[in-house]
């Protein structure tokens, strides 16, 4: 028995994989990836009938225009997801499981007969109850400062609102509410680095405590953890990840490279 992975396709899901892999002896047995739903391009005619029934959509389609015109201001948004470069792989050292849904029958029945000692989480759905259960400890790396900000835009959501000290990453036991379970580690930035390179850093030293906390709790350690306090925190959710707030929050990253975090929010 060893480690189950889920996550979705990505070359840092995959150097994940590969660094817990080598950090646990290869105790890695399986891992499952969530695929990623295409998404449905929409015609013209599509565009404007929405527009004409609800004119709020003007809005959107002005701040989407506003982003293909600025290249330089939109590759900004890329940081939140920046790694170092890690050496390329041909493939997985663990079976791999493909589903379109993480909670579906075929992703618990293969974590079921994997009986896995623990099952690490980077990047997915919210857990169904029955595949939490299935392995007696799960753990879940959240890029964001929890209980400030859960979900999966929560570094963005820290930086739209200004709330620099609250950028972080969390790795937290599984519970049936996102990002919700109790805290063994947060990692916190740098604030004092330009916001790319933050990121980045800030990125693979969460991959790096990822791996030592699982390979610490796969050798026996009982891992000291803190149950999140609940009110006050926010979650933006993807269908509020407007072209406006992304507007925005590029501009917030352009005004931190340029003039530095304010202090009285830096610390």
């Amino acid at each position: 028995m060893g480690i189950v992975v889920i996550t979705m396709p990505g070359e840092s899901k995959r150097s994940l994989v590969q660094a817990l892999s080598q950090a646990t002896g290869g105790r890695v047995d399986l891992v499952i990836i969530q695929n990623v739903q295409p998404k449905v391009r929409k015609g013209l005619l599509f565009r404007l009938n929405e527009i004409w029934r609800h004119p709020s959509h003007i809005k959107h389609l002005w701040y989407s225009v506003l982003l293909r015109c600025a290249p330089m201001l939109r590759s900004k948004l890329k940081y939140f997801r920046e790694f170092s470069s890690y050496p390329k792989e041909d493939g997985y050292t663990a079976p791999v499981v493909f589903v379109d849904d993480i909670n579906s029958d075929t992703a618990y029945e293969a974590i079921r007969k994997a009986q896995p000692d623990l099952v690490v989480v980077r990047g997915s759905r919210i857990l169904s109850p029955r595949l939490i259960s299935a392995a007696p400890k799960v753990i879940n790396l959240h890029m964001g400062y929890c209980p400030y900000y859960r979900g999966t835009l929560a570094n963005q959501c820290a930086v739209l609102d200004g709330a620099y000290e609250h950028i972080g990453a969390t790795i937290h036991y599984v519970a049936e509410k996102v990002d919700a379970g109790d805290v063994i580690e947060i990692v916190t930035p740098d604030l004092r680095l330009p916001p790319q390179e933050l990121f980045r850093k800030l990125n693979d030293d969460a991959m790096r405590a990822l791996v030592s906390v699982a390979k610490r709790i796969l050798q026996g350690e009982d891992l000291p953890s803190t149950q999140q306090v609940f009110g006050g925190g926010k979650n933006l959710l993807l269908r509020q990840w407007t072209p406006e707030l992304r507007w925005k929050t590029a501009l917030r990253l352009l005004a931190w490279e340029r003039n530095g975090i304010p202090m009285k929010r830096a610390f």
